[in-house]
């Protein structure tokens, strides 16, 4: 048994009575090459920063859209092929908020009506909460309990 993955994109724009569709095979990989155990799972991670991707736009105006697409290929000793191909979205992550000398730095992405005097978005909280100043910070294995339901401070 032999098993592939690839990442697809489509893309469709309409111009007029024109429509046209643009298939193409982002990236490739082989995930499989032998007999699978009965339950088994293969777990996949596809790191995304080396390809040059849009976020999934959907009928803009009616007029363009793209879209993604995993597909699994998996054929079998007779070379028969079992397809199942499944639409993903994509999205850009927005920009995480610092805390600084200046406090926020507008990001270049948000219009400028909707940026308060502070640099940040119109009715936005800091993201950086600050602990309270009684709080003293607890050692990680404090509130963690074994399966035995005993604790590694009972010891």
């Amino acid at each position: 048994m032999h098993g592939l993955f690839n990442l697809l994109s489509a893309s469709k724009e309409v111009s007029g009575p024109n429509t046209f569709t643009e298939n193409e095979t982002i990236a490739k990989y082989e995930i499989m090459d032998g007999a699978p155990v009965r339950g088994e799972s293969i777990p996949i991670r596809v790191f995304l920063a080396g390809y040059d991707l849009t976020p999934t736009m959907r009928d803009i105006n009616k007029k363009f859209s793209v879209k993604y697409f995993l597909n699994l290929v998996l054929m079998d000793e007779e070379d028969r092929r079992y397809f199942k191909q499944q639409e993903i979205t994509l999205w850009r992550k927005g920009e995480k908020a610092h805390k600084g000398a200046g406090g926020h730095t507008p990001s270049p992405h948000v219009p400028s009506h909707l940026v308060s005097a502070e640099g940040g978005p119109q009715g936005s909280e800091s993201m950086i909460r600050d602990p309270p100043p009684d709080s003293a910070p607890k050692a990680p294995v404090e509130d963690m309990t074994r399966e035995d339901g005993t604790s590694p401070k009972e010891e």
